[in-house]
């Protein structure tokens, strides 16, 4: 073997490594590689039983000023963030709180990865940028709700069929 061949045999064999590290840390985990090129995600399939779709979906809820609560159009709210991203958005407790370090498994490792935490100004940002689409919506100014739900569909008809509360999260904002 050649000086030559024996180093492209290491590179490569060094960048197959480096990618497929990368690839399960995207396809087997909740995280992104960074930095990275990674294309713009789509829609998942929806799966259908019996002529039943049944998929997750999050809604936003705030308060009237008189105390009534009021579904918030999730593409208003978020303009001009497309609204498909409110999920990841409110899994982050809209860069409010302070992320959590997660648990990470590939196999039978197990990691914790440590997400920065937000600064004083940062969450400052968010308070106001919340308050002022609270304000923009006619809602009170203080609080902003986050729902999850399960919904069951017919697909022959286009008709709800059922409706879970998967979950329900409350925002306080000052």
């Amino acid at each position: 073997m050649s000086q030559g061949s024996l180093f492209s045999t290491r590179f490569t064999l060094a960048l197959a490594i480096y990618l497929l590290g990368g690839a399960a840390l995207a396809f087997f985990t909740p995280f992104e590689p960074f930095p990275a090129v990674m294309l713009p995600g789509g829609g998942e399939p929806v799966p259908i039983k019996d002529g039943v779709a049944r998929f997750e979906s999050v809604g936003l809820w705030g308060r009237t000023p008189e105390g009534e609560k009021k579904r918030i159009v999730v593409s208003d709210f978020l303009a001009p963030i497309p609204d498909y991203y409110v999920f990841g958005v409110a899994r982050t407790g809209f860069g409010y709180t302070n992320p959590k370090p997660r648990k990470v498994e590939l196999g039978p490792f197990v990691f914790r990865v440590s997400q920065p935490e937000r600064s004083r100004e940062m969450r400052r940002e968010v308070v106001v940028w919340l308050q002022h689409r609270l304000h923009e919506a006619g809602l009170a100014e203080d609080s902003l709700m986050v729902r999850k739900d399960e919904i069951e569909i017919d697909m022959a008809s286009d008709r709800e069929l059922a409706r879970k509360r998967l979950s329900e999260k409350r925002f306080r904002i000052h």
